[in-house]
C-alpha cells in the first residue's frame, strides 16, 4: 500500500514543477525570436521585440496571438510609423548597416545606396587622419631641413587624396552589404 505522506510530497512536489514549467513555457504558434519592423515616415526602419511574458499573460487570456501582437505594434510603434506583419529575427540583415535598413514589401533589406555613403563617410575619415598623419610628418621633416623626406611625405599625402577618388568609384561598384562592410583600400605605406 502507498503511504499518504509520501503520496501528497509527491503530488506537491509534482505540481510545484509542472507551475514553474508551465511560467517558462511558450505560447504555441509563437517563437521568441519574431519582431515586428515598421517603417518610419523617413524611411527607416524600427523594430519592436515583443516581451514574451507580455505575449504568453495576453494569450493565457484568450487573446490571439495575430491581435497581442497587433496590440504591442499600436502601442510601442513610433508615431507615424507603418508596422507590418511580425518577421524572424534571423530573416533581418546584419546590424552593420543598421541606419540603412529599409521596408521593401514585408521583408527588411539594405538600402545599398545608403550603405554605400555610410561606407564612403567612414573611409574618408580614415583617410583624412592619414592625410593629417602624413601633412605633420613633412611639417617634422621641413624643420629638420630634410628635404627628401618632405618631398617624400607630400608624395605620400598625394597618394593618399588620389585614393579618395578610387575609393568612391569601387565603392560603386560593390553590390551587396557583406563586400561593401569587408572592402578595405590598399593604404600606401608612410615614408619612413
Amino acid at each position: 500500500m502507498v503511504n499518504p505522506k509520501w503520496l501528497r510530497a509527491f503530488l506537491l512536489v509534482w505540481l510545484i514543477a509542472w507551475g514553474a514549467w508551465s511560467l517558462l513555457w511558450v505560447a504555441p504558434g509563437w517563437t521568441q525570436s519574431e519582431v515586428i519592423p515598421c517603417a518610419l515616415p523617413d524611411g527607416r526602419v524600427a523594430v519592436i521585440s515583443p516581451a514574451p511574458d507580455y505575449v504568453n499573460e495576453r494569450m493565457a487570456a484568450g487573446m490571439s496571438l495575430a491581435h497581442v501582437l497587433a496590440a504591442i505594434a499600436a502601442k510601442d510603434a513610433p508615431t507615424g510609423a507603418v508596422c507590418g506583419p511580425p518577421v524572424d529575427r534571423a530573416t533581418l540583415p546584419g546590424r552593420r548597416f543598421r541606419d540603412s535598413w529599409r521596408k521593401a514589401g514585408d521583408a527588411v533589406v539594405v538600402d545599398l545606396p545608403l550603405a554605400r555613403q555610410q561606407r564612403a563617410s567612414e573611409l574618408k575619415l580614415e583617410l583624412d587622419g592619414k592625410i593629417r598623419e602624413s601633412a605633420a610628418r613633412e611639417l617634422a621633416a621641413a624643420d629638420s631641413d630634410d628635404l627628401a623626406r618632405r618631398a617624400a611625405h607630400k608624395a605620400h599625402r598625394n597618394h593618399l587624396r588620389a585614393l579618395q577618388a578610387a575609393v568612391a568609384a569601387h565603392l560603386g561598384a560593390v553590390m551587396t552589404p557583406e563586400a561593401l562592410h569587408a572592402w578595405t583600400p590598399a593604404y600606401p605605406a608612410p615614408p619612413s
